[in-house]
């Protein structure tokens, strides 16, 4: 694990991060994650709000979607760095876990504590609730810190992964900022998040966005359907506007990618589902690790889907075993779809 310190900044914050070494030019993932979560999961069968339960046994873990790209990327042995913000006593068990996983971060502590989440995981009724709390709030002064540090150490070809709700504080438009960032050093931006307009994705420029079903309908204002070809022309339509590539997940049903010349459709293995919390970060955190890669897009695909699938099958958030992820791997089925088949349907 690399030797850790706190430095300061002329402001008084106080900055967790690694003495970085040489990196040898190549490719790093870089995981924003600015509002980190402790959560807690209960598993109740058949659960019914305004009901007691008692004795129920509760697993706690270090979240936020970032921070759960970032754990998939450890797993599979890849390099990563964490960018975010912590607060108070969860704070402290959030940078305690990123020095025992050996994880690189850059961890600027602010006021408050950072804000935890209970998640009810029905497995009988397939259906897990999720309650959220707001979290601490950041000033312009810690954010511009955290700007400058991402500045500091993005290179070209590095993929910068912004991930879940900002945090209280921040500036609307900080991912465009960032992807702005990304561009101005020829890295590539992914995007994973469900407050974003089809306006924004338009000028913005991202390299990868990922949404479920629900968000892609959501995002054009439209009632949501399982209908492929629908999917595949809505991610289309996100092409066209300038994002590279977009993976739409589908749960059970797989997942759809759509560049620029190809669409791919996935096909997935039935698995038992332990609790699909943490998935789609799985999903992210594969992409990007084929892409780090250099595989052809439908091996990036393949694999991404398969780290999806492996989180589902897990207790704990944002975690995969490499060696399932083989087996799962060999079992996804991708069709290949010219686009000019999708767009006379």
């Amino acid at each position: 694990m690399e030797e850790r310190s706190h430095v300061e900044d002329e402001s008084g914050d106080r900055e967790f991060r690694p003495q970085l070494g040489e990196r040898g030019g190549e490719a790093m993932i870089r995981a924003i994650c600015l509002n980190p979560v402790i959560d807690r999961s209960y598993h109740v069968n058949g659960f019914e709000p305004g009901k007691k339960y008692f004795h129920l046994l509760r697993e706690v873990s270090i979240g936020g979607k970032g921070i759960n790209v970032a754990k998939v990327c450890k797993q599979c042995g890849e390099p990563v760095t964490l960018y975010g913000f912590i607060a108070g006593s969860n704070g402290k068990m959030i940078r305690a876990y990123m020095e025992k996983e050996g994880i690189d971060a850059c961890l600027i502590e602010i006021n408050g504590n950072t804000r935890e989440t209970i998640n009810i995981i029905d497995l009988e009724q397939g259906r897990e609730s999720e309650l959220v709390e707001q979290g601490p709030t950041v000033e312009l002064r810690q954010v511009e810190q955290l700007l400058c540090r991402l500045r500091e150490d993005l290179q070209r070809d590095d993929i910068v992964i912004c991930s879940g709700m900002t945090i209280e504080g921040a500036p609307a438009d900080l991912y465009s900022e960032i992807s702005a960032m990304c561009r101005w050093k020829e890295a590539r931006c992914f995007l994973d998040t469900n407050s974003v307009t089809v306006e924004q994705l338009r000028k913005d420029g991202y390299y990868f966005y990922k949404p479920n079903l629900q968000e892609l309908f959501e995002l054009f204002g439209r009632e949501p359907v399982s209908d492929r070809t629908a999917v595949r022309k809505l991610a289309l339509q996100l092409v066209q506007d300038g994002v590279a590539f977009v993976l739409v997940s589908l749960g059970a049903e797989g997942g759809i990618l759509a560049g620029k010349d190809c669409c791919w459709e996935a096909k997935i293995p039935s698995v038992e589902v332990t609790s699909t919390i943490g998935s789609g970060d799985s999903t992210v955190a594969g992409f990007a690790i084929g892409l780090r890669m250099g595989w052809s897009m439908e091996e990036i695909f393949r694999f991404s889907m398969a780290c999806g699938i492996a989180n589902a099958m897990e207790k704990q958030v944002g975690r995969v075993d490499p060696e399932r992820l083989e087996m799962i791997k060999n079992k996804i089925n991708i069709e290949n779809i010219p686009n000019k088949e999708v767009s006379h349907l």
